[in-house]
């Protein structure tokens, strides 16, 4: 229980957002091709690195939107047995953004930024077998280091006449690293853990990824 479920936890959460535009209208007295439209509300579901995802949009004008999201649905058994050691648990995936929609082309393609409060979490219980050939009874706990972490990300949104859109969008989550703790049953061995050199490689490693994958697919429909 070292490296490899710090590995199968960030393959698992991978970084929550996405836009969409309204359809373009074209007439005679349409200005241009790529013009975008009036103020309007977007709704749309689909999925993304941190599970399914529901989101709302308002757009402001013709170059900037609001968005908010709620991401989860995602919760597996964990269960991992080596030499290392032998854990069970549970993995969640969520979180909710509140992101800002740049649209600089006045087309579909986009630049999003904004806040991201993640509920994504793995929790194990287990037995640790350290270096000196103690086993020791434990709670482990993976999770990103920032409660409320930046997020950035790019997209593009294909919009289609009867209101729908097929958006796809890519960024970072930046995480400030991944924290890993380790809580033994039994109070007494505590040192035992927060001193075996395998186990706190793993904790220097985890905190030392600063940015999180993000992507997500969504269909939405424009009111």
């Amino acid at each position: 229980m070292k490296r490899s479920y710090v590995a199968g936890f960030a393959l698992l959460l991978a970084p929550a957002a996405f836009a969409q535009e309204r359809p373009i209208a074209i007439s005679a007295n349409a200005p241009m091709m790529n013009e975008r439209p009036a103020p309007d509300m977007v709704v749309g579901i689909g999925l993304s690195s941190l599970g399914a995802n529901v989101e709302a949009a308002y757009r402001l004008d013709a170059t900037y939107r609001v968005r908010g999201v709620v991401m989860g649905g995602v919760d597996v058994d964990y269960d991992e047995a080596n030499e290392d050691g032998d854990f069970s648990g549970n993995l969640t995936l969520g979180g909710v953004a509140l992101l800002g929609d740049f649209y600089p082309l006045q087309t579909g393609w986009r630049v999003s930024g904004g806040l991201l409060m993640s509920k994504a979490e793995l929790t194990a219980t287990g037995t640790a077998n350290l270096q000196d050939a103690t086993n020791v009874d434990t709670a482990v706990a993976v999770r990103f280091a920032r409660d409320i972490a930046p997020m950035i990300t790019t997209g593009y949104d294909i919009s289609f006449d009867d209101g729908w859109s097929l958006n796809t969008e890519a960024g970072v989550i930046f995480t400030g690293g991944i924290d890993v703790t380790y809580t033994a049953d039994d109070p007494s061995l505590q040192d035992q853990l927060d001193n075996d050199p395998d186990l706190q490689n793993v904790v220097d490693d985890a905190s030392a990824i600063p940015i999180y994958p993000y992507a997500s697919v969504t269909v939405s429909f424009r009111f």
